[in-house]
Formats: structure tokens, C-alpha cells, sequence
């Protein structure tokens, strides 16, 4: 194996840079120095908090939760990371533009791993723990509101793992939409919505 050795500027000693045994298919691995000014090589020790890939996934369309229905995953946010080391952290972003029925009908939204519940409340008596969510406006008909949401995950693996949202009525039996209000009248006061879900692995 083939390398180039630097020698201390004090206090004796070497520093070598190794060529790998091989490469696939005998492709060229460059490390490439700035033209100007001074620059320090990262090593793991010093990369810890370093954003390695990010993933978004955006739904511009709508859908919805029946009402009644049980609870279950909403449509177009989920997204997919392998992790490059078990030691990192994901970083999921999302928002969700929610509408549901006015008159203070209750709805949760949950956060996903796989099939794993992420950061719900503790379980108190009948309370539902969740996510995010809670009761619908009385006056929200032709509303839509962004429930934002931010959670750094371990997930301790290299395997690819998803990211999604569920959501469930809860009570009362009433639908709940995604990027539209309730009303959804064809005019220029009913909004149409984005949503989204941003993951990033994060070096630990």
C-alpha cells in the first residue's frame, strides 16, 4: 500500500496518508486542498453535529381521514433515510396544513418510525396520548391551519428506516383534511395548502 509520510515540524515523529488497498473499479479518489488561505481536515471526532443528507418529501394535493375510520397513515407523508452509522440522529421537519370540522371535534396526529409511535404524552386516564392535535375551531370552515412539528430520533441503525404521520378522529366520527379547509368551496377565499416531511441525518 502505497503513502505519503510528513514529518513534524518539532518533537519528532511522522504523519502518513495511506492509499486504500483498492477502489471499485479502479475509480480516482481526490482530495482536493483550497487555492487560498488555511483549511483543517475534519476527523470524527471533530464532525459531530455535521449534516450528512437531507430528505424532503412535499404533498401538494389533498386527502383525508373518513369519518370513523380507524387510525392510519396520511397519504403522501412518509419518507424514507438510511442512516450511514448507527450512532446518528435524525432530525425530522414537518408541517401539516389540518382541517377538520368546526364545533370542536377532537383529532390526533401521530409521528412515525417504522411501525414505532414517536413522542407522544403519557398515558393519563381516558386522555389520548399523541403527537400533536387536539379539538377543531368552531369557526374554521373555510380555515386551514399549519400544525408544525420538530423531533430528533435514534434509531441505532444502517438499515433504511421511514418517517410518516398517522392521523385518527379520536372521537366524535368527523373527517379530517389535509391541504384544504373544511368547506373547500370552489372561490378565491378557499385555501388550498403544501405539507411536509424534511429528515436529516445528523453526525454523532
Amino acid at each position: 500500500m502505497s503513502q505519503l509520510k510528513l514529518t513534524a515540524d518539532g518533537g519528532g515523529g511522522t504523519v502518513a496518508i495511506k492509499a486504500p488497498a483498492s477502489t471499485t473499479g479502479n475509480a480516482a479518489i481526490e482530495l482536493t486542498v483550497p487555492g487560498t488561505g488555511n483549511g483543517t481536515l475534519l476527523t470524527s471526532a471533530t464532525s459531530t453535529g455535521k449534516v450528512l443528507q437531507t430528505i424532503m418529501v412535499q404533498k401538494t394535493d389533498t386527502t383525508s381521514h373518513a369519518s370513523g375510520a380507524a387510525r392510519n397513515d396520511i397519504s403522501g407523508i412518509t419518507v424514507n433515510i438510511t442512516p450511514s452509522a448507527t450512532s446518528s440522529k435524525i432530525l425530522i421537519m414537518s408541517t401539516l396544513n389540518i382541517c377538520g370540522r368546526p364545533g370542536e371535534y377532537g383529532f390526533a396526529l401521530f409521528l412515525m418510525r417504522d411501525s414505532t409511535t414517536l413522542a407522544i404524552g403519557d398515558s393519563s386516564s381516558t386522555r389520548t396520548p399523541m403527537t400533536i392535535g387536539g379539538l377543531t375551531d368552531t369557526d374554521n370552515a373555510y380555515d386551514m391551519r399549519p400544525w408544525h412539528y420538530t423531533y430528533l430520533d435514534s434509531p441505532n441503525t444502517t438499515s433504511q428506516v421511514t418517517y410518516k404521520w398517522q392521523w385518527d378522529d379520536i372521537v366524535h366520527s368527523q373527517a379530517i383534511y389535509l391541504n384544504r379547509s373544511y368547506t373547500d368551496a370552489d372561490g378565491a377565499y378557499s385555501p388550498r395548502g403544501a405539507s411536509n416531511i424534511i429528515v436529516q441525518e445528523i453526525a454523532a
